[in-house]
């Protein structure tokens, strides 16, 4: 079945969460980034691949990688019962999952980050959601499964440009994998001076105390715990020191619903995971290129 895409954002709530189950757990995916959700189809093994990778799949006249959630998560494997085809920016690969429940709408205020709540759960989760029914679904870090799938796709060599340093940073992100690659990055391409958050709303208490130090630019992720990126950006305009801060938005979500939501906000650019080079190029745009135009 075709998955309905995101519907009118309501105060109440600013995610839409597909629920699904792998073993006796529920976990959770922003419908941003199901494109689709399939009964199984005819699988074919594929050379070298990960043992998490079962092999490949046409969908639709595309071939892509499924990757087995039961041997990511280490459970044992039960039917099958979907196939979620994911898409973050340019990937697209699937999800071997169980039955899908429904849609479910929740706020960021309300995830909570595992760490805090979960300390021993896997390791690919980035979030537990309360559900109506005093249950939880956890959130998958798909950063960290597709960064340990293929430890390279997110890296490549940054030139390095010395002007780079004048330009202290602040980055919040939530998957520790990912914001542990952004910094080093970030570090190698010269942005030598990083701050990092992993929610929103901590980053916003930081940057609304007047001791804090200013930044030349915001590089933020939009789905967080506590508090979602374009509120982040939201509180940071209501700050006459942030109020002409370039804010680059850097989501897997969808590029072009979230640039106009993103300008809403008052994100100055949006750049799609998980391309480095094209973050820095926007970093460049926004701080050494307005200051050689100065």
């Amino acid at each position: 079945m075709a998955l309905n895409m995101f519907q009118r954002e309501e105060q109440r709530y600013d995610q839409e969460l597909v629920l699904f189950k792998a073993g006796q757990s529920t976990y959770a995916l922003n419908v941003l980034k199901v494109k689709e959700i399939i009964r199984p189809v005819p699988v074919t093994e594929s050379p070298n691949r990960h043992s998490i990778v079962e092999g490949v799949i046409q969908v639709r006249g595309q071939v892509i990688p499924l990757i087995n959630l039961y041997r990511l998560l280490e459970i044992d494997e039960s039917e099958t019962v979907y196939f979620l085809v994911i898409e973050m920016g340019e990937q697209l690969f699937a999800l071997k999952t169980g039955p899908v429940s429904h849609v479910h709408r929740t706020h960021s205020s309300t995830i909570k980050q595992p760490d805090a709540v979960t300390k021993g759960k896997e390791a690919f989760v980035s979030g537990v959601i309360p559900l109506p029914d005093n249950g939880v679904a956890f959130s998958l870090d798909l950063e960290k499964v597709l960064h340990f799938i293929q430890p390279s796709h997110m890296q490549g060599a940054m030139a390095t440009d010395e002007r780079r340093r004048n330009y202290p940073l602040l980055l919040v992100e939530d998957s520790k994998t990912l914001r542990s690659l952004l910094v080093d990055a970030l570090r190698e391409a010269g942005y030598e001076d990083v701050t990092t958050f992993d929610n929103g709303r901590d980053a916003s208490r930081y940057l609304s105390d007047d001791a804090c130090p200013l930044y030349e630019a915001i590089v933020t992720d939009i789905e967080m715990p506590y508090m979602n990126g374009h509120e982040l950006t939201r509180h940071l305009r209501q700050d006459s020191r942030y109020q002409e801060t370039p804010v680059i938005a850097f989501s897997s979500l969808d590029k072009g619903l979230m640039e106009r939501r993103g300008e809403e906000a008052g994100v100055t650019e949006h750049v799609a995971k998980p391309d480095i080079h094209q973050l820095v190029d926007a970093l460049d745009r926004q701080l050494l290129e307005k200051s050689e135009s100065v």
